[in-house]
């Protein structure tokens, strides 16, 4: 028998029983204002913009200021939710943002891959043939920002970079691997490719790190493909605001 279940979004309880724990009741209860659901506020997406009372036929405007100074270029998508108390349902307004790099910049494309270090046997397998590496730290020390980035599930990793900031140190690190240094300078034209193959720790936890600058001849380097754009899915609410569309 079922005396008490909860619920997301908000803080909800359902059923449950008395202060003696032996009568079952059968209402329901649900904590003030967290009955919504409201994802976390951006920083690139503010709104201009208070409370208003609208009678039938009015509108209020709403100013959304969008600003393009982020970390990096790509595509922003988030939302304006409307907080209302009416007998309507107001949907979010969709907001997308597209910010172009600059021309100083450039994107550091890069593939970190290694062998299958764990051999089953809880020893350690020497064998040739990489595979992805997902989850890898990549640490990108430049003159000016420094940044890190993780890869993806293919063992991929892009990060647009001002060329002031170059030559650059790249360090990946990744669980039972050793640490990779090496230098990365910038291309004449295009992207900067880099090809990270990581060697697996011996038992003592020590390896032979991979060193070397990208473009040199203990380096590969992958075909130069157009890097993809970054995006960035998020959320912004104003609260309260009038129930009309911005």
């Amino acid at each position: 028998m079922l005396y008490r279940s909860g619920s997301t979004c908000g803080l909800n309880r359902v059923g449950g029983s008395d202060r003696t724990g032996f009568f079952p009741v059968t209402t329901a209860d649900q904590l003030p204002t967290y009955g919504d659901y409201r994802p976390a506020d951006v920083p690139w997406l503010t709104v201009d913009g208070g409370a208003a009372v609208l009678d039938p036929g009015e509108s209020s405007q709403v100013t959304l200021r969008l600003a393009a100074d982020v970390a990096q270029p790509g595509t922003y998508e988030g939302g304006v939710w409307v907080r209302e108390d009416t007998p309507y349902a107001v949907a979010p307004v969709d907001v997308s943002m597209t910010v172009d790099p600059p021309r100083r910049w450039g994107a550091l494309v890069g593939t970190v891959t290694g062998p299958a270090c764990d051999d089953g046997d809880g020893g350690d397998d020497d064998g040739a043939g990489g595979v992805a590496v997902a989850g890898a730290n990549v640490r990108i020390d430049g003159r000016g920002a420094d940044a890190i980035v993780r890869t993806d599930r293919d063992g991929r990793f892009l990060r647009w970079i001002d060329r002031a900031d170059m030559p650059l140190t790249l360090t990946t690190t990744a669980d039972g691997y050793a640490v990779d240094s090496r230098r990365v300078r910038p291309p004449a034209t295009g992207p900067s490719i880099v090809e990270v193959e990581l060697a697996c720790t011996d038992r003592d936890g020590a390896g032979a790190g991979g060193q070397g600058a990208a473009g040199a001849p203990n380096s590969a380097s992958c075909s130069p493909a157009a890097p993809p754009g970054s995006r960035e899915r998020a959320a912004s609410h104003a609260a309260p605001a009038a129930p009309s569309r911005a």
